[in-house]
């Protein structure tokens, strides 16, 4: 090898060198761009997670207020069966009680019946 060659080699390998490096800051460089990106982002996260375990205490609050909503739902339903229950009863009175109306008017339509024929007898005499 000559010291020609072995000349360039050093040139070369020096200017190998210092590519190398300025690749190596462009590196640190975009590495520190992405480091504030990324506090960023993280920063968001965090905001993000704050406004989730908000939410999520909220949607915990709805969910009490439907469980209390269905069990008075519930109650509601249990009085209705009960109004309804008491109403099927009066029906039946007033069912009987339609009975018994009917039997008095057949009853006064029998006396109506007698009478008009006492009528009509004294009448004729």
């Amino acid at each position: 090898m000559t010291t020609d060659n072995l000349g360039r080699k050093v040139k070369q390998l020096e200017h190998d060198v210092l590519e190398i490096y300025e690749l190596l800051s462009g590196i640190t460089t975009t590495q520190g761009q992405h480091s504030v990106q990324l506090a960023g982002l993280r920063g968001r996260l965090d905001e993000h997670t704050v406004q989730l375990t908000g939410l999520r205490g909220r949607l915990d609050e709805h969910t009490v207020l439907l469980e209390q909503l269905r069990a008075e739902s519930m109650q509601h339903g249990s009085r209705l069966n009960g109004h309804d229950n008491r109403f099927d009863r009066i029906d039946q009175r007033f069912e009987q009680v339609d009975q018994r109306f009917e039997q008095v008017d057949q009853r006064f339509d029998k006396v109506d019946q007698s009478l008009d024929e006492i009528l009509t007898l004294l009448r004729a005499s």
